[in-house]
């Protein structure tokens, strides 16, 4: 009688994490496979919809209608059906693993957290302003080029100590 109640509990533990990682699971899956097809497909990156000086401008800021492609970011899901399904089971294991095994996830938060936060507020703005610049070759002054490579260098440096406390602290306790 013993023997089956750790069983029952366990299959009970999975459904619930089942149904509480597709969430994750979808944001996650649809970022890296955009990710994926960008790097074997260039299918958001060969036809910029807007140019810099356009937006520096404040003109044109939607869509052009002379652009052909992808209208709602969803071009990964032409990609080859293989590599689709196999990123998404693998990613899919992957999740349920790690939901199993970690017993405190505060760790994978907080490196999640500084990751993502100083890319999204620094990194990630400042590079993508200088990819622009480059690719476009915009009429920018030299100070805002390299105030958008400060900023870059200084959400590197946020991430790191981010990274560092949020390890030395979860190490320490």
């Amino acid at each position: 009688m013993d023997g089956w109640i750790p069983i029952v509990v366990d299959i009970v533990f999975l459904i619930i994490i089942m149904m509480h990682i597709p969430i994750v699971l979808f944001v996650g899956k649809e970022a890296l496979l955009i990710i994926i097809d960008e790097i074997m497909r260039k299918s958001y990156s060969v036809k910029p919809r807007v140019t810099v000086d356009d937006a520096y401008n404040l003109r044109d800021s939607v869509m052009r209608p002379e652009d052909t492609g992808d209208s709602e970011g969803k071009a990964y899901l032409s990609m080859n059906p293989i590599l689709f399904y196999s990123v998404s089971v693998i990613l899919y294991c992957l999740i349920v693993t790690a939901a199993c095994l970690l017993s405190d996830i505060t760790l994978v938060f907080g490196i999640i957290g500084s990751i993502a936060g100083s890319y999204l507020i620094f990194i990630g703005p400042s590079q993508f302003y200088i990819i622009s610049v480059r690719n476009e070759k915009a009429n920018v002054s030299p100070l805002q080029y390299y105030i958008a490579h400060i900023y870059h260098i200084f959400g590197l440096i946020v991430m790191i100590a981010c990274l560092f406390a949020t390890i030395y602290t979860t190490v320490k306790d």
